[in-house]
């Protein structure tokens, strides 16, 4: 009984202790499994290496419609951007298409027939040609972050929504478009990086599927005007390199 009550009185005087003192214990006694960082310039991890406000930016891209199946898929292009704060900037493009038609699906359905005749009647290159395409665009910021590519070497990230408005350029005329994607930049320094962009748009074309046999190579050719529009969605994905001016 005495050594129950006799551990009772300690622990009760450990914690009235307890509640009234601060134990201080050295930091270098401290284990490195408890303790935090210490960082001789933390201003320099919170700032941005990148200033974006009023500076423009130049770049050049290669992209490439993934859901274009008769119409070739590929472009080169060029954009300006206007940085009007820190988070947001207004992007114009333009691009030129590659031209031609898709080689991976265009033989196979010329030659197999799928659209109603004979196999290896039909001929592409009597339908409207995708050209160009001029853009603009909307970019808002989400996210800027830094990332360590080697001792002494910093990355920059900018990830960022895109919203925007264009042309579609084929040989008789333009269509109108939107779209809506995400991108994300990687700055190696104040001036330069590259970038890579991902977006579903929504824009006209001219149906290259001309019923009354007219894509027969047999038929006349017929004139740009008989061809439908048509609108439907694309999958656009581009790959660039920028400038910081």
């Amino acid at each position: 009984m005495k050594k129950i009550l006799g551990l009772f009185f300690l622990i009760t005087v450990s914690i009235k202790a307890s509640g009234s003192e601060e134990i201080v214990v050295p930091d270098n006694e401290l284990t490195t499994e408890v303790s935090l960082p210490k960082l001789d310039y933390p201003l320099a991890v919170k700032k941005s290496n990148i200033t974006f406000k009023d500076r423009y930016e130049m770049g050049l891209f290669w992209g490439s419609n993934f859901t274009e199946p008769i119409y070739a898929p590929s472009k080169i292009g060029i954009d300006l951007s206007y940085h009007n704060s820190e988070k947001s900037s207004w992007v114009f493009s333009y691009s030129q298409w590659q031209g031609g038609l898709n080689s991976q699906y265009v033989p196979g359905i010329e030659d197999q027939g799928q659209i109603g005749g004979t196999s290896g009647d039909y001929d592409f290159n009597r339908a409207p040609r995708l050209t160009n395409a001029m853009w603009g665009y909307y970019n808002l910021k989400l996210y800027y972050g830094k990332i360590s590519i080697a001792k002494k070497n910093t990355m920059n990230l900018s990830l960022y929504t895109q919203y925007g408005a264009g042309l579609i350029g084929f040989t008789h005329k333009s269509y109108p478009a939107v779209s809506v994607g995400v991108g994300q930049k990687f700055y190696f320094n104040n001036s330069f990086g590259v970038k890579a962009e991902v977006r579903l748009q929504y824009a006209g074309e001219a149906n290259p599927f001309l019923g009354n046999d007219k894509l027969k190579k047999n038929q006349p050719v017929p004139s740009f005007s008989e061809f439908e529009d048509k609108y439907r969605f694309g999958t656009i994905f581009e790959l660039g390199a920028l400038w910081m001016l």
